[in-house]
């Protein structure tokens, strides 16, 4: 009895098979979710919030440098922080105010 031996064609010659060379038992249904639309964020809300964590990480920081705690470089982190916040604010303001207006319906 011999073997048959199937000519490398392009659809056996790849791997991993293609789902329709495959038996119809071990092919996997496509079970991804449908996409979501975006997600719309108050980006200033976001900001601000972060920019006071900050400010408390900061409070935290100044307190245990004044009880004598060796603290590094942690004021200058929550100073940066506090900049970084501060640069962010200025361009979210206008993103929001921009994205409020062609919100708004035209009369």
């Amino acid at each position: 009895m011999s073997a048959v031996v199937r000519p490398l064609t392009s659809t056996t010659a790849w791997w991993p098979p293609r789902a329709a060379d495959l038996p119809y038992d071990r092919r996997v249904p496509d079970t991804s979710p449908p996409p979501l639309p975006p997600m719309r964020v108050n980006t200033v809300t976001m900001v601000l919030v972060g920019i006071v964590v900050w400010l408390l990480g900061l409070v935290t920081v100044m307190t245990m440098r004044a009880v004598g705690a060796d603290v590094g470089a942690g004021v200058q982190i929550c100073l940066a922080g506090i900049g970084f916040g501060l640069a962010a604010l200025v361009w979210a303001v206008p993103v929001q105010r921009r994205a409020r207006r062609r919100a708004e319906p035209r009369a």
